[in-house]
């Protein structure tokens, strides 16, 4: 049993949370976003640096200003950081935020949930008069999602210097669009980049409140999740090469049939992540094929794959076992494979200690039930991870539903977020 604290800050906050009822705050803050690139399917499409995507950032920009009088710049990379003061300038800020951009046809919550959470952390101190020593910052990351160029975390993998200017000077987007002149119409500095980044103790601590996206919290009857690390997470493309011909003339035995191969590794990936006996995930989720007719034998496939584990060596298993299944199948079908190297490549990664304790200690100060567990999604708290004391906070997912139109999260469970952030962050400002 974890001692309650006594701190007349925290007594307070505790007091006015349980007779203000914020739901309705987030309610609202979530259906104004939600309307913004909200599509057919009832699912919100919010590409990074989209119009859709630009017209969110806007929106906050105002609520952070005009609501919350923040301080609001926009760094090289396109990331927005709003800044309440404290009472000793020269301390490096607290963080917490999230991003605004969705997958195609993604729900409301993701990325959006940690933005207000932290919106409405300062709304508390703001309304309370609570002076913190440390400056506290929320920021929201721009591309967190894998955008129209295939590159994901942009923002934060940028501002941690695990991303330059150069790797992204080639890449443009679905319409031809260079994703630097895409981040410089957003509000980024490309010729600034490799200058922007955060050393370290630039930033005292960063906590991200996220949809869990699994059905853990839910299953267990847990209020929250305190999250002890990021999965590692790797990403491929191969290019299978056949001869492409004609589909009703061709006979079984004489054919190089692209896809065929691709099938038979698609079926690879899944069971080499099935034989590593723990909870590593494999997927390919992206194909194309050439020439794409009815009638004509698969030419070329390409497909990228993407495996997750937490485990040590889990996702060099999956890797070989799925290289070593291709290499069966280019004698097995006369085809010729190109495997690139991993165009994404993250080891798994513990969250700090610190950051786990200080918001153990909060969600017993708050009497919330929690569980620790592993994020099996890659998050922009990964790489903060590299430059500070990082953690995450889950909300729960309804049916560990996400990255579709019936993504939702209790608004409840907001509240409990953003009071437990609030005094996780109190305590590390009161460390000397």
């Amino acid at each position: 049993m974890i001692p309650r604290i006594s701190d007349p800050d925290l007594e307070q906050i505790g007091q006015f949370m349980q007779t203000a009822r914020y739901e309705r705050e987030f309610e609202n803050f979530l259906a104004g976003i939600g309307s913004i690139g909200l599509d057919k399917t009832g699912g919100i499409t919010r590409l990074a640096f989209s119009d859709e995507d630009l017209k969110a950032r806007d929106s906050v920009i105002t609520h952070m200003q005009d609501l919350l009088g923040l301080d609001v710049r926009i760094d090289a990379w396109g990331n927005i950081i709003g800044r309440r003061p404290g009472s000793h300038a020269d301390r490096s800020p607290l963080m917490t935020g999230s991003h605004l951009d969705t997958v195609r046809h993604g729900g409301k919550f993701d990325g959006a949930a940690g933005v207000f959470c932290g919106l409405e952390m300062i709304r508390i101190l703001n309304q309370l008069d609570i002076q913190t020593r440390h400056p506290i910052e929320v920021v929201v990351f721009a591309a967190e999602e894998a955008n129209q160029s295939g590159i994901s975390t942009i923002g934060s993998r940028g501002v941690t210097g695990r991303l330059t200017r150069q790797a992204l000077e080639t890449c443009c987007d679905d319409q031809g669009i260079p994703l630097l002149q895409a981040i410089e119409k957003a509000g980024g500095n490309p010729s600034l980049m490799d200058q922007s980044v955060y050393r370290p103790g630039a930033v005292k601590a960063f906590i991200e409140i996220h949809n869990e996206q699994m059905p853990r919290l839910e299953d267990t009857g847990n209020q929250l999740g305190i999250v002890m690390g990021v999965t590692g997470i790797r990403r491929r493309r191969f290019t299978f090469e056949g001869t492409a011909g004609h589909g009703g003339t061709i006979p079984m035995n004489r054919r190089q049939d692209a896809l065929a191969a691709a099938a038979d590794m698609i079926g690879a990936v899944r069971r080499a992540a099935l034989a590593n006996e723990d909870d590593s995930v494999a997927t390919v989720g992206h194909i194309s094929v050439s020439p794409n007719s009815v009638s004509v034998v698969p030419g070329r496939v390409k497909l990228e794959m993407e495996i997750c584990s937490y485990e040590p060596g889990g996702i060099d298993r999956i890797d070989e076992a799925v290289q070593q299944a291709v290499r069966e199948y280019e004698t097995t079908y006369g085809v010729s494979v190109h495997r690139s190297f991993p165009f994404y490549d993250n080891v798994p990664r513990q969250f700090s200690h610190r950051i786990r304790s200080a918001l153990t200690r909060a969600a017993a100060q708050c009497d919330l039930r929690t569980m620790d567990l592993v994020s099996m999604a890659g998050h922009d708290a990964y790489h903060m991870s590299y430059v500070t004391d990082s953690g995450m906070l889950f909300i729960p997912s309804r049916n560990g539903k996400s990255h579709c139109p019936e993504e939702f999260s209790d608004p409840v469970s907001m509240v409990h977020a953003t009071q437990v952030l609030l005094t996780a962050l109190l305590l590390i400002d009161k460390e000397e």
